[in-house]
């Protein structure tokens, strides 16, 4: 019972979902390409002022970094609460929780030289600074993923004997959990002022092929990923973006329900706040992807003690040391009745494979196709 009440603060730490680099330029140059056909994820449409196209992905891989958040490993996610937080300083960086934030290798904007970083308040100086991860930089990130999964990683052993990281992995690559992304309105894959991106749960139809996600392979949208369930058009998820330099960046943070794998036979549903993605983008496919955000301690205690109302005590403490994001002035007030938390931020890496849609969306997996389960969906995590 004790790995139970381990493996479920891990999935709400895992699940709590911005810096633009200087990506390499796509390989197609961002021309457009009239002669893009459905089955490469492409749908051309006349935009009124040009050849406007609509293309759909999906993640064939999903990474969490390998080793633990500090300030001197570059990992994946983004600058949450605007600070470049170092417990280094004396004193540690203000409202910082005193967890150290790390630096980005994917968006080299969430960092800031260390000569810019007002020492009061561990703000940059500079909204244009930005610089590459090492001595004189110092990062942004707000991500305690690596150490949660770490921290619990030999608990959850009987349920996830690879590890928790590779299962995650495991459970996009099975097509247990697919996630499709439409990026509309794009007109130019190198500089573009407008697009938008839609993200949804998806089934794969095929029946074969199952231990790998397939290039152009064909999904059915989820309905309850639509707020009109026969509309694929009217996607929960929508961001607003734009294209820099070839790489799509999300302009406006959202929320983001991303589901984890299978814990105790039941499918978790976390929500990030802040949400935010950016990826480099080409008509046939997307690398380098950054997916990030937080979701609240206090919201994952109150989940925790509807699944698991037995070891509230032991998630009060296990959630506590893992906010790394104030709320309210708050970072942990575990003796407080009831506890109270501060955010936790989350990163993931993700690479894009184009992808096919149905004309109809489903409201269950096709009998027999890849990465089907008798498990039933359910929402543990964040509601606010």
């Amino acid at each position: 019972m004790t790995k139970r009440l381990l493996t479920l603060a891990t999935s709400g730490a895992f699940l709590g979902l911005v810096g633009c680099a200087t990506p390499p330029p796509p390989p197609d140059g961002g021309t457009a390409d009239t002669g893009v056909t459905p089955a490469d994820g492409s749908n051309p449409t006349d935009g009124g002022g040009g050849m406007e196209r609509t293309l759909t992905y999906v993640i064939n891989d999903l990474t969490v970094d390998e080793t633990p958040a500090d300030e001197l490993t570059p990992i994946a996610g983004f600058n949450l609460d605007s600070r470049h937080s170092s417990v280094e300083t004396t004193p540690p960086t203000p409202n910082s929780c005193e967890k150290p934030d790390s630096p980005s290798r994917l968006d080299q904007d969430q960092n800031c030289p260390m000569a810019m970083v007002d020492a009061m308040t561990g703000r940059c100086m500079s909204m244009t600074a930005m610089c590459a991860p090492g001595a004189g930089c110092r990062g942004g990130v707000d991500n305690g993923l690596p150490g949660i999964l770490d921290a619990i990683g030999a608990a959850a052993s009987a349920q996830f004997p690879m590890g928790l990281r590779p299962e995650l992995r495991n459970q996009i690559r099975s097509n247990s959990i697919s996630l499709v992304v439409r990026v509309t309105g794009v007109n130019d894959l190198t500089a573009d002022d407008s697009v938008t991106v839609k993200v949804y749960t998806g089934y794969p139809t095929r029946t074969t092929m199952c231990d790998s996600v397939v290039t152009d392979g064909e999904y059915a949208i989820a309905a309850d990923s639509l707020n009109t369930a026969t509309d694929i058009e009217s996607a929960k998820i929508t961001f607003p973006g734009r294209i820099v330099g070839g790489r799509l960046i999300v302009s406006m943070p959202g929320m983001f329900p991303l589901p984890l794998p299978d814990i105790m036979g039941a499918r978790l549903n976390l929500n990030l706040t802040n949400a935010q993605l950016r990826v480099n983008l080409t008509a046939t496919g997307g690398t380098a992807g950054n997916l990030g955000g937080s979701f609240n301690g206090s919201q994952l205690l109150t989940a925790i003690q509807m699944l698991a109302p037995d070891f509230a005590m032991q998630a009060i403490t296990i959630i506590g040391g893992f906010v790394d994001i104030e709320r309210d002035g708050i970072c942990s007030m575990r003796m407080a009745m009831p506890p109270r938390f501060g955010d936790i931020g989350v990163g993931l890496g993700f690479t894009l494979t184009t992808a096919r849609t149905t004309a109809m969306s489903a409201t269950a997996r096709p009998a027999g196709a890849c990465g089907g389960s008798t498990t039933t969906p359910t929402d543990g995590g964040s509601r606010g």
